[in-house]
């Protein structure tokens, strides 16, 4: 007969308890386990999100510096750091340029050398350890800045008799002689500058620089003439008897009866020129030197960015693609047009040939809605009193084309006794000489190998852009795509 060993279970208890332990530590190591994987990818996600933000930064780094400078102050790459401290993000941006081919540009960009596209390759990092990279690719269109002179003079010149140069944003409203000396008598007033780059000045009778004066050579300032600005001298001595609001600064000495509200610093020489605003020389197609502008006046990238106004302070596109070329070949059929063609309603050149003086006669008038410019082999002359009547302050181009002679030559611009001109921001350019006198107000700029500024007129200043001419400031931007890479 068989009898049970054990009768009792006492202890099976433990033994459940014990299995159900380590299977709840099992389950809790398996969630915990899964929280840290979670944790960590949620960190790592987050991590890759600041990454993709900071390669978006970077891209948009670059756009707006891209609208900044000129081509030559483009870089390559660009570098950044957002914030400080624990899940630190950075960029690497690397700039690749294209032309208008969509070709990388084989050397570094220039005034010469301007890009029509960029790709933008932006690595965003967080922590140092996860990188995302973003890509742009975008079409630049160049922001042209016009010469910013009131006057600018590639000669000597005497201004006499009574005239105001007015500023466009505050006193601006500068002179530039480039070569020889510059004298200014009777009652002007220069709400500007006055920069002579390799002369000297002389200020005289009651007349006012509200600007600087800056000369290569000795600079006079004779009593009750005043500078209210700085006044310097590179190589030589500044004088006389007038008022000097700022500094005075003189490569030798500077006289006792100079009234001079700022410092004295006398025996100061310096081998720096004054600020040159570089006369160019224009012509419609290349010749020598010169590289024609032709070309420039149908150009997209150009009237892109050559307002109604035409200035260089408000580059937003006038929606016109190009201008349209007339060419007339004798001055009756060039009058004629102006004259008799009814409202010149687009952007027109009047590309004048075989005439030698296109003259404008008392009481004629002439009317067009889109900018216009007269570019002619000859001279240009203004009898009297005549109108020339634009529209919204479009551009009213005067250019005597540059044909292999700078100076000694006789295709001037000449206006006298009253021409007028309305609703419209007028540009003289001669690369002989260009005459005003007797002249109502006027906005716009005078260009010309020689200038006469005689009798009594006001110059209200406003950088007028040639096509063609002037340099690029900047870049408007049109985003073809914006993607992560990587």
């Amino acid at each position: 007969m068989l009898t049970r060993i054990r009768s009792e279970e006492r202890g099976m208890a433990l033994i459940i308890a014990l299995l159900i332990t380590f299977v709840i530590t099992l389950l809790a190591i398996t969630v915990v386990e899964l929280s840290v994987h979670n944790v960590q990818q949620s960190g790592y996600d987050r991590k890759r999100v600041q990454s993709v933000n900071a390669g978006e930064a970077g891209v948009d780094y670059v756009w707006n510096t891209i609208e900044q400078p000129q081509p030559q102050n483009l870089q390559s790459s660009y570098s950044g750091s957002l914030g400080t401290g624990p899940g630190t993000a950075s960029f690497n941006a690397s700039v690749t340029y294209y032309d208008s081919s969509q070709t990388a540009l084989a050397s570094a960009p220039s005034q010469s050398n301007v890009p029509a596209y960029a790709l933008i390759t932006s690595t965003g990092t967080t922590n140092g350890t996860v990188t995302r990279k973003v890509q742009s690719y975008v079409k630049l269109t160049p922001i042209r800045q016009g010469i910013q002179s009131a006057v600018l003079i590639n000669s000597g010149a005497s201004f006499a008799n009574n005239f105001t140069l007015n500023g466009d944003t505050g006193n601006d409203a500068d002179v530039h002689i480039e070569s020889g000396d510059l004298s200014i008598s009777n009652q002007p007033n220069i709400f500007g500058s006055v920069y002579v780059s390799n002369g000297t000045f002389t200020l005289r009778n009651n007349n006012t620089v509200h600007g600087n004066a800056w000369a290569w050579g000795a600079v006079d300032v004779q009593a009750p003439a005043a500078v209210l600005g700085y006044v310097r001298s590179s190589s030589s001595s500044v004088g006389s008897s007038g008022t000097v609001g700022g500094d005075v600064t003189a490569g030798t000495t500077i006289a006792a009866g100079l009234s001079v509200s700022g410092s004295k610093y006398a025996n100061s020489p310096t081998t720096t020129h004054p600020p040159a605003a570089n006369f160019p020389i224009i012509c419609w197609v290349t010749t020598g030197s010169c590289t024609g502008v032709g070309t420039s006046f149908t150009t997209q990238d150009y009237m892109n960015n050559t307002t109604r106004v035409g200035s260089a302070t408000n580059p937003t596109p006038d929606g016109v693609a190009d201008w349209t070329v007339v060419t007339k070949t004798d001055c009756t059929s060039a009058r004629n047009f102006l004259l008799n063609g009814g409202t010149i309603a687009v952007d027109t050149v009047l590309r004048v040939t075989g005439c030698s003086n296109l003259q404008i006669n008392n009481n004629e008038s002439i009317t067009f809605s889109g900018n216009l410019a007269i570019f002619t082999d000859g001279s240009i002359t203004m009898n009297n009193q005549n109108n020339w009547n634009g529209q919204s302050n479009n551009s009213l181009l005067f250019i005597v084309n540059y044909q292999g002679v700078l100076g000694s030559c006789s295709n001037n611009i000449t206006t006298s006794n009253n021409s007028n001109f309305n609703n419209v921001y007028v540009s003289f350019y001669s690369p002989c000489t260009v005459t005003i006198a007797n002249q109502n107000a006027f906005s716009g700029q005078i260009l010309g190998q020689a200038v006469n500024l005689t009798n009594n007129f006001t110059l209200n200043y406003k950088p007028v852009l040639i096509p063609g001419v002037g340099k690029v400031i900047g870049f408007q931007q049109d985003v073809v795509y914006e993607r992560e890479i990587a």
